[in-house]
Formats: C-alpha cells, sequence, structure tokens
C-alpha cells in the first residue's frame, strides 16, 4: 500500500493565502469584541489568537467557537481586574499564567483560554501533563510558539499589528497540505506521545500528508504509545501509602484520538493508524483480518480487511445518505462497523462440499466478535472519549446482531421486530445503518450485491411503525392486555407460561389479527399452551 506521506500534495490554494483579510475576520468575532478595549487600556500590551481558531481560518474555515488568546506585557493580575468586571472569570493556576473567561451575555459553550506567554520543560516521561510550566508576560509571542506540537498549530493572529506570526512557516506547511513537527520532531514526540496520535489526527481531518522527518519519527517512536510507570499513591494526609501502575498515555486519551479522527474519515483513518504501526500497538486484533480469505461466492471483494474498508468507505457514501433519508452515522455505527467482523479469523473453517468445491465458515464469528468487542472498549475506555456518550453496551450489541436485518424477513417474527427496531434501550438504527454497509460491499463472484431483504426489512418495519406506531416513534401501540388480566382469565400463577402467552397475543395483534380487547381475551382464554 502507498504510503500517504510520500503522496504528492494537493495545493489548497493557487496563491498567497489572504492572511490580512482572514485576520480580521478573527478580530471580527463578537465574542472578542473585549480586545479593543483592553488594548486601549493596555497601549504596552499585545494580544494574540493563537491554535485551531487562526489555522481554521487561515483555511477560509471560522465555524469554531473555541478561542484560545495569548496576551503579552501585561501581568496577570492587571488582566485579572480587567476581565473580572466583564463577564465570568477564573484563574486556572497563576504559575500557568490561565484564565478562562465567559463575556456577559455571552452564548460560547466553552470559556475563551486567556494566557500569559509560556515556557515548558518536559520532564521526558512523554505524559502530556509532565510539563513544568512558568508564565511569563515578558516572553515573546515566537518563544511561546516554539513549544507547540506542529507547525500548523504554532501560528497567531496579532491583534495590534493586524498580522500573521509564523516563526516556522506553518502558513506554507497549510498551503502544501503537509504537518510537520515544530523543530525536531523526536523532540516534540517524546515531550508527549499522545502528539503522534494528534498528528495523525490532523493529517486525517485537514486531508493532509506527514512530512517525512515528522513520519519517521512517529513511526519509531509509536511501541513508547504503551509506556508504562510506577507512581506513589498517597493518603489525604499526603503520606505515601502504596505505588500502582499507570500509563503514560492514557487510553482514555488514545480513544478521544482514535473516535474524533474516525468520526472525519474512517478509512483514512484505518490507513494511517495501520501505516503508523499504531493498529499494531493499540488495536492488535484488527490486524488478523488481513489474509484472512473468505469465500468468493459471497465475498469477492477481498479477505475480511479489504472488506471492513469497504464498509466503513460505504458510511460516509451518497448511497448510504441516499437510503437512510440523509442520515450519517454516528461513532457507535463507525466503530461497530470496524468491529463487526473482528471474530472471524478466529471463527474460520474450510470445508470440502459434495461436489469437492472448498468452503469456508465463519460460524458464530457476530457473537464471538461480540465478546472480542466488549473487552476492547472495556480496555480502551470508548465511553469517556466523546463528547456525546458513546455506549459500550450498543457497540457490543451491534456486533452481535450485525447479520440480523439480511435475513429473510418472511422467516422473522413481529414481535422480534419489536424488540430489536422499536426498543428505545437498543441502537435498532444504527443497526441497519451497520446492515446496509455490510451488504453493499459483500461482493458476490458475478459482481453483484444483494439488498433486496433489507430493503423489504425496511418496508416491513415501516408498515409496523404507521399502522402501529404512538406518539413516541420510538414504540408501537401499547399490548391489548398485560400479565396480571392474563393470569386472572386462565387462573393461573406468574410464570414462563405467562410469557409464552402474552407473546402470542403481542404477535396476533401486530399482525392484525387480532384488534380489540374482546378478540384478545377470546385469544387468551382458548390458546393453547405448546407442548
Amino acid at each position: 500500500m502507498e504510503r500517504h506521506h510520500y503522496e504528492k500534495p494537493e495545493i489548497i490554494h493557487e496563491k498567497k493565502l489572504p492572511t490580512e483579510e482572514l485576520g480580521r475576520k478573527i478580530e471580527a468575532q463578537k465574542e472578542l469584541a473585549f480586545i479593543g478595549d483592553l488594548l486601549a487600556a493596555f497601549p504596552e500590551g499585545s494580544v494574540y489568537v493563537v491554535g485551531g481558531t487562526v489555522r481554521d481560518a487561515m483555511m477560509g474555515k471560522l465555524a469554531s467557537k473555541d478561542y484560545d488568546l495569548v496576551i503579552a506585557g501585561i501581568p496577570l493580575e492587571k488582566l485579572d481586574e480587567f476581565f473580572a468586571p466583564r463577564g465570568s472569570l477564573e484563574i486556572v493556576g497563576r504559575n500557568f499564567g490561565v484564565l478562562k473567561f465567559t463575556p456577559h451575555d455571552s452564548e460560547l459553550e466553552e470559556a475563551i483560554d486567556i494566557a500569559l506567554p509560556r515556557r515548558e520543560t518536559a520532564a521526558g516521561t512523554g505524559g502530556r501533563k509532565d510539563f513544568d510550566t512558568q508564565a511569563d508576560h515578558t516572553m515573546s509571542i515566537e518563544d511561546d510558539l516554539s513549544r507547540r506540537d506542529f507547525t500548523i498549530n504554532a501560528m497567531a493572529w496579532d491583534c495590534k499589528q493586524h498580522q500573521v506570526v509564523d516563526p516556522f512557516n506553518g502558513l506554507l506547511d497549510l498551503e502544501e497540505k503537509k504537518i510537520r513537527a515544530v523543530r525536531n520532531p523526536k523532540q516534540r514526540f517524546q515531550e508527549d506521545y499522545s502528539r503522534m496520535l494528534r498528528g495523525l489526527r490532523f493529517a486525517v481531518k485537514l486531508g493532509c500528508t506527514i512530512e517525512k522527518n515528522t513520519w519517521e519519527a512517529l513511526r519509531e517512536l509509536m511501541p513508547r504509545i504503551n509506556d508504562e510507570r510506577e507512581v506513589e499513591i498517597k493518603n489525604e494526609a499526603g503520606v505515601v501509602i502504596g505505588k500502582k501502575i499507570e500509563r503514560v498515555t492514557p487510553y482514555e486519551t488514545i480513544a478521544k484520538e482514535f473516535i474524533t479522527s474516525l468520526k472525519a474519515d474512517p478509512v483514512r483513518t484505518l490507513d494511517f493508524w495501520d501505516e503508523a504501526d499504531a493498529i499494531r500497538e493499540i488495536l492488535p486484533e484488527l490486524l488478523t483480518m488481513k489474509g484472512c480469505e473468505q469465500s468468493r461466492d459471497y465475498h469477492s471483494e477481498g479477505d475480511v480487511w479489504t472488506h471492513t474498508r469497504l464498509l466503513l468507505a460505504k458510511l460516509m457514501s451518497k448511497e448510504f445518505q441516499d437510503f437512510f433519508n440523509g442520515a450519517k452515522p454516528d461513532g457507535e455505527t463507525i466503530l461497530a462497523t470496524l468491529f463487526h467482523d473482528i471474530a472471524k479469523p478466529k471463527t474460520q473453517e474450510r470445508k470440502t462440499t459434495a461436489d469437492g468445491k472448498e468452503k469456508i465458515t465463519f460460524y458464530d464469528h457476530e457473537s464471538e466478535g461480540a465478546k472480542m468487542v466488549a473487552a476492547i472498549c472495556e480496555r480502551l475506555h470508548f465511553s469517556a472519549a466523546s463528547k456525546v456518550a458513546i455506549k459500550h453496551e450498543n457497540i457490543v450489541w451491534l456486533v452481535n446482531h450485525h447479520l440480523f436485518p439480511n435475513h429473510p424477513p418472511e422467516h422473522v417474527r413481529k414481535t422480534t421486530l419489536e424488540k430489536m427496531f422499536f426498543n428505545p434501550n437498543v441502537p435498532g438504527e444504527k443497526l441497519l445503518h451497520v446492515a446496509f454497509a455490510d451488504a453493499s460491499t459483500s461482493i458476490r463472484e458475478d459482481g453483484t450485491v444483494d439488498l433486496e431483504r433489507l430493503r423489504t426489512f425496511r418496508e416491513e418495519l415501516a408498515t409496523l411503525a404507521k399502522i402501529f406506531s404512538t406518539e413516541k416513534k420510538s414504540s408501537l401501540a401499547p399490548p391489548l392486555l398485560n400479565g396480571n388480566e392474563v393470569m386472572k382469565l386462565r387462573a393461573m400463577p406468574a410464570g414462563r407460561a405467562v410469557g409464552t402467552i402474552l407473546s402470542e397475543l403481542r404477535e396476533q395483534q401486530l399482525n392484525g389479527a387480532i384488534t380489540t380487547r374482546d378478540e384478545a381475551t377470546l385469544f387468551v382464554q382458548k390458546f393453547v399452551m405448546p407442548s
């Protein structure tokens, strides 16, 4: 496979970026209106917008309301006095020199980060938080930017001089769509190993390549993403009472980078993580899909890895949006799709049929896959990695049932459809999303795919919803009788038999054979329990 960092970059601008025009758009944001007053009150100071806001603005995007400012030339105490009457203010730490400020009447979801220029000394552990940080309002912005990870993030917009500060040629790297570490890439990554995954995320999300030296350092150091260290355990009095082993790069950090990247482009994420050996270090279970052969009768597209890549691409396709009326897959759907066939290598069997042909089977790969995925979710802490909650049980459920929507619809009971697709406790619609991607990329030997079962399945669900739905779209009309009524009619105690009768009654109701309480009562009275 061709390595992405050697691909010819696509230039995003035919001429030099209109930096002054784009920078003034940053200044014009209403949330930053206080900057003019600040510079008037402290003419000796300078205000810089830094970080992703500048990067995105230079790419013509100003959708983000996550602002980071660096203010030089003004002591922290003076900033405290200026901002306190203008909104909600929190001093994060005086050594860090960081304020969190939310202006009065602001609609911002997150506070504006305001910092003095800082110098950082890494502890050498590779831990994201293992830095000795000292704020210094007399430092230059160039020195502050020198501690940052990548050149495209080491730019600032000078709100006083109305110009870009770009000491490491981040603008050029933006134009060439290139991810390059600031100064020595190996040193940057050794300061914080999570920067390696951050670099992969930026490459995926921004459609960039990774500069050669940065890429080589990233691949060389990727095994360090699993480094561990011994730390002391202290009680409330600060007395050491023991020791424990912890990860230098927490799984929560890894999962956040992975999921954010997957949402941007799942196929490109899988490829980048594979080429960077991040899959080998973090999700080695996936690599067994490479070379895992499938029967050409149903999977002429190739091995399980190839099939999975095609599924991920299908999730982001126009065909997917057309089939589901503009819907887009969420994090749970993407993860379930990635993992749906993870147990095929483990369950693969080769058999010879009566006519002498070889048949490859994967019996129970969905249930075995669910067990594997439960362990992966627990290990990587996916549920703690996203602003939008990702539930481990949903991913496991989707993997365990991913074959269900492609079963012959005529063999599926209506009560089963209700349990699977009109139950707010399980992600039925997402199951259809995974099944569509699976069916669309299971290519028969003659080059065709079979979506008829899935279409019939959806039609059946739509009919049920239309006839029996209530105001709550996730549920159908209530049962005609409850368990207590069944026990009274049959003079029987609570138990499994009551459940059997209720299930059969509900099936008749959903089939339209029974529509009134009188009909339901008669059915219960005459129902003969199966032997």
